[in-house]
């Protein structure tokens, strides 16, 4: 906003909107630190329950779409097809996918290209 002072809100429109995403994604991320702070501390108890790991894959791959538009990367999802199970707390599973995906949105060049399989 401050690099064009003449421009309307409307035109501003689509960067505001990534600003906006990015800021939820970070406050997500800042949460997911603070509850792998407290399971670190056992302050929480670890719930164990049958977890689809393509589904979560799936779903952090679309959230994360408008940024990895923004910063011109492609996500090839390599899951179709397959029921993939795991043990695990689920939203702990999604806080470590989206670190993970995170990072490779972070150290990927633009016009790259991050594999999810």
């Amino acid at each position: 906003m401050l690099r064009h002072p003449d421009h309307t809100i409307e035109e501003e429109s689509a960067p505001i909107s990534v600003i906006l995403k990015e800021t939820k994604r970070m406050s997500n991320m800042v949460d997911g630190l603070l509850l792998l702070a407290r399971g670190d501390s056992h302050e929480e108890v670890i719930s164990c329950t049958p977890v689809r790991i393509d589904g979560i894959i799936k779903e952090i791959a679309k959230k994360m779409e408008p940024i990895m538009d923004y910063r011109q990367l492609r996500v090839q999802l390599h899951v179709e097809g397959s029921e993939l199970l795991m043990n695990g707390d689920e939203n702990r599973l999604i806080q470590l996918f989206m670190i993970l995906l995170d990072n490779a949105i972070k150290f990927t060049q633009a016009d790259g290209q991050i594999d999810l399989e």
